[in-house]
C-alpha cells in the first residue's frame, strides 16, 4: 500500500533533517582527524586520504538527497538538477554534488583503462563539471579541495548549498509529496 503524504517542505523535509545528521556526524570525524592532519607524518597515516574519504561520503549522502527529491516531486534526477543556482564554472551547484559521488564512488574502476559505451559518458560527464569549477582531478585530496571551490568549509555546509535549490524546485513543482510504503 502507497501513503501519498503532502508536506510543507520548507518546515518538514524530513530528507535534508537525515542529511543535515549525516553529515554532522561526517564533520564530528573530520574535526577528530584533523588534529593530526598538520602532523609530519599525516601522510603516512593516510590521514589526508581519509579526510577525503569523509568528504566523498558527504558527497555520496547529498546525493541520495538529491534523487529523493527528484523522486518525491515526480522528476528525472537529471532534469532536476539541471535546475537551480549555478556555480561561476556553469553548472548548477546540485550537478556538481552528484557528479562529485559519482567521482567518489567511482574514481577507483574509472582510473583503468576506458572502456566504450555509457560508463565512459558518465566519466565523461563527471570530469567535465569538476574541472570547469576548478578541480584537478589527479591532484591529492581532490574532494576536499572541491569544498573549497564551491567555498564551503564543512561537509554539513553541502546540505545547505542545497536548500535553494529543493527550495526552486519545490517553487516550480509545486507541493513535496513523499511515497511511503
Amino acid at each position: 500500500m502507497v501513503l501519498l503524504a503532502r508536506f510543507d517542505l520548507i518546515e518538514y523535509d524530513f530528507d535534508h533533517d537525515m542529511l543535515v545528521s549525516v553529515s554532522t556526524g561526517l564533520d564530528a570525524h573530520l574535526e577528530r582527524v584533523a588534529q593530526y592532519a598538520h602532523d609530519e607524518d599525516a601522510d603516512t597515516w593516510d590521514v589526508l586520504h581519509d579526510m577525503d574519504n569523509t568528504v566523498g561520503l558527504g558527497f555520496t549522502a547529498a546525493q541520495t538527497y538529491l534523487t529523493s527529491v527528484s523522486r518525491a516531486l515526480r522528476m528525472k534526477r537529471t532534469d532536476a538538477i539541471s535546475r537551480g543556482p549555478k556555480h561561476s564554472g556553469g553548472f548548477t551547484i546540485a550537478q556538481i554534488v552528484n557528479e562529485a559521488a559519482n567521482f567518489w564512488k567511482h574514481r577507483d574502476e574509472w582510473a583503468e583503462e576506458p572502456t566504450e559505451g555509457s560508463r565512459d559518458k558518465r566519466r565523461a560527464r563527471t570530469i567535465e563539471v569538476l574541472v570547469a569549477v576548478g578541480v584537478e582531478l589527479n591532484a591529492d585530496y581532490p574532494l576536499s579541495k572541491l569544498l573549497e571551490k564551491l567555498k564551503i568549509t564543512m561537509v554539513r555546509d553541502i546540505a545547505g548549498a542545497l536548500i535553494p535549490w529543493r527550495d526552486n524546485l519545490w517553487r516550480t513543482r509545486g507541493s513535496y509529496t513523499h511515497d511511503e510504503k
